[in-house]
C-alpha cells in the first residue's frame, strides 16, 4: 500500500472547476427555450411528450400557446418547480444525444484526467447535481479524442449519497466508502471555498480552483489556501507546498514540530506546552502548490451554493443513462394554480 502522504484519489467538483459555471444558465436554459416551439408543434400528442405535459397545471397543459408562455415565464423568473425541470430534462437529453449540446470542459481538464488515470490515480466526482446528471454531462463533453469520459471516473457522489458539500461529514462519508485509502490520500478540487474548508476539516487535502467566469475570491483566500487557475499547475508528484493551518511555514518545518510535539511526555504536554488538538489534526492535510498565482486584493464573493434534493428530472436523466427504471406516469395535477417556489 502506498504511503499515507501520497495522493491516490482526486475528487472533483463540476461547475466552476472542470466546467464553465455559466453552462446551465447560458447554454442549457436557452437551448430548452429555443427548441420548445418545434417540440410543442411536432410532439404535442406524442405519448412520451404527454408524460411531461400532463404534469403542468390544467390551465396550461391543454393549450399550446398557454403552455409555451408559462414555460418562458417560469424560466425568466428562475422558478424551481418540478414539472418545469422534468420538461427541461427531456429537452436537454435530446440536445446531448444529437450532439448539439456538449459540456464545455476547460481545455486542461481532459488531458489531466487522462494523465491522472494513466498514473493509477482514482478519479471521483462530487457535485450537487445528481449522479445521473453528472454521468450525462461526462458522457457528452467537448473533449477532442472521445466525448465520453465516464470510463475515467471510478465513483460518483452527490448530496443524496454523500451529503451537503459544505459539511465535513460528507467528505468523511466519501472517504469511508473507500477504506483502502486514508482521508489525506484524497485531493479535493473545487471553486467553492467553504467546500474546500469542509474537506480539509475532514482530513482531506484540498485546493481552491479559480476559473474564468467564477466569482472573485477575497484576498485572504490566497493567504489561507492554495489557489490554482488550471489543473496543469498541480505538480506530477502532488507535492505539498505548505500546510493549511501553519501559514507560510514549509511542510518540513511543520513535520518536525509535529514529531517533537507528538513525543512530549504527559507532564511536558501541559500548560503552555499542550498541543493544540485542532492544529495537530490539520497536520498532513497539505495542499498542492500553485504556480504563478499572484496574490491581489479582491472583493469577497459572499455567495453560497444552493443545493437541492434530486427532482424527477434527475430520475428521468437516470433513465437516459440506464441508472433507473421508467417512472410510472402520475395523474394530472388538480385544477388550480401550482404552488410555485422561487
Amino acid at each position: 500500500m502506498a504511503a499515507s502522504s501520497d495522493v491516490q484519489v482526486v475528487l472533483l467538483d463540476i461547475e466552476g472547476t472542470v466546467c464553465e459555471i455559466s453552462f446551465v444558465r447560458d447554454v442549457l436554459f436557452p437551448y430548452a427555450l429555443r427548441v420548445l416551439p418545434e417540440i410543442v408543434k411536432t410532439q404535442w400528442d406524442h405519448p412520451k411528450f404527454k408524460e411531461y405535459r400532463n404534469f403542468f397545471p390544467v390551465e396550461y397543459k391543454d393549450n399550446q400557446d398557454a403552455f409555451q408562455a408559462h414555460v418562458v415565464d417560469l424560466v425568466s423568473r428562475d422558478v424551481k418547480i418540478s414539472y418545469l425541470k422534468n420538461l427541461q430534462g427531456y429537452l436537454w437529453e435530446e440536445g446531448y444525444r444529437s450532439g448539439e449540446i456538449r459540456a464545455p470542459l476547460f481545455a486542461d481538464v481532459p488531458g489531466m484526467l487522462y494523465k491522472w488515470h494513466g498514473k493509477k490515480i482514482k478519479l471521483m466526482i462530487y457535485s450537487s447535481g445528481s449522479v445521473p446528471a453528472q454521468k450525462l454531462l461526462f458522457k457528452h463533453t467537448n473533449a477532442e479524442n472521445s466525448s465520453d469520459l465516464t470510463f475515467l471516473i471510478s465513483d460518483w457522489f452527490d448530496t443524496v449519497n454523500a451529503g451537503l458539500k459544505t459539511e465535513p461529514s460528507s467528505y468523511e462519508k466519501i472517504a469511508s466508502k473507500h477504506p483502502e485509502y486514508t482521508p489525506n490520500q484524497f485531493l479535493f478540487l473545487s471553486d467553492n471555498v467553504k467546500e474546500v474548508e469542509a474537506a480539509i476539516e475532514a482530513g482531506m487535502r484540498s485546493v481552491v480552483v479559480q476559473r474564468p467566469g467564477n466569482a472573485e475570491l477575497a484576498s485572504e483566500v490566497y493567504d489561507k489556501h492554495d489557489v490554482v487557475e488550471t489543473f496543469e499547475s498541480i505538480e506530477d508528484d502532488f507535492a505539498i507546498r505548505r500546510l493549511h493551518a501553519l501559514g507560510k511555514r514549509t511542510a518540513d518545518e511543520a513535520a518536525i514540530e509535529a514529531t517533537e510535539t507528538a513525543h512530549l511526555q504527559p507532564a511536558e504536554a501541559s500548560g503552555d506546552n499542550a498541543p493544540d488538538s485542532k492544529r495537530l489534526k490539520t497536520l498532513g492535510n497539505g495542499e498542492v502548490g500553485a504556480k504563478g498565482v499572484t496574490k491581489t486584493e479582491k472583493p469577497s464573493n459572499g455567495t453560497d451554493e444552493t443545493e437541492e434534493e434530486p427532482s424527477r428530472m434527475d430520475h428521468l436523466l437516470a433513465q437516459a443513462v440506464g441508472e433507473a427504471p421508467p417512472t410510472p406516469q402520475e395523474p394530472p395535477a388538480p385544477k388550480g394554480s401550482p404552488r410555485v417556489v422561487e
